[in-house]
């Protein structure tokens, strides 16, 4: 049985992932927004323990959207998977 007041909660790794994903964009001066985010949950994360998370953009969808994914390793081992559609609201050389 866990010991959930240990564990770090689902919200929280779905916020890391928010922002790991629009940061993996800001890099190419796209200034994004999460129209929506998708995670699945495969192990659980406790706190204190030291965490690897990824992200990156998948691929140019229609218009302003970017699809993203990413995923968050414990010990080596996938914990957390993502994946998410950022809406573009500043192109470079563009004002918002």
């Amino acid at each position: 049985m866990w010991d959930m007041k240990a564990c770090s909660t689902g919200g929280i790794m779905a916020s890391i992932m928010d922002d790991l994903m629009a940061h993996a964009l800001y890099y190419t001066d796209l200034d994004v927004v999460t129209a929506h985010l998708e995670l699945d949950y495969m192990a659980p994360i406790h706190v204190g323990e030291q965490i690897e998370c990824e992200a990156e953009a998948a691929e140019l969808g229609k218009g302003r959207s970017i699809r993203a994914r990413g995923t968050i390793k414990r010990d080596g081992a996938v914990a957390a998977r993502a994946k998410g559609v950022m809406v573009i609201v500043k192109a470079p050389g563009k004002e918002a």
